[in-house]
C-alpha cells in the first residue's frame, strides 16, 4: 500500500486465488495469538460488521480482515493471483 500510495508500479505475485498469505490455507482451525486490538492495519481498524467474535480471532476472520484491506485500498488491481515467482534476474 505505502509503494502504490507513493507512486511506484506494483505488481505483487500470489500463488493462490485470493490474498492473505499463510491465513488463507494454512490457520482456519487456529487462533490469531494475541488479541485482534493488536492485529490490524492502523490506517483501517476492524471495520464493525468485520470485528472478531471473540479476543483472539480465527484464521477465517483473519483472512476476512486482509481481504477487506486489499479491496479498500485499491490493492486488487496489483495483484496477479495464481502466479509463481521462479527467479529473480
Amino acid at each position: 500500500r505505502a509503494l502504490v500510495r507513493a507512486g511506484f508500479d506494483v505488481v505483487v505475485i500470489e500463488e493462490t486465488s485470493d490474498v492473505g498469505g499463510v491465513w488463507q490455507r494454512n490457520y482456519q482451525g487456529y487462533s490469531l495469538q494475541v488479541p485482534w486490538q493488536y492485529y490490524m492495519f492502523a490506517e483501517w481498524p476492524y471495520p464493525a460488521s468485520m470485528r472478531p467474535t471473540r479476543l483472539h480471532p480465527t484464521g477465517g476472520e483473519i483472512q476476512r480482515y486482509i481481504c477487506g484491506y486489499a479491496r479498500r485500498f485499491g490493492l486488487m488491481p496489483h495483484i496477479r493471483f495464481q502466479h509463481r515467482l521462479l527467479r529473480v534476474a
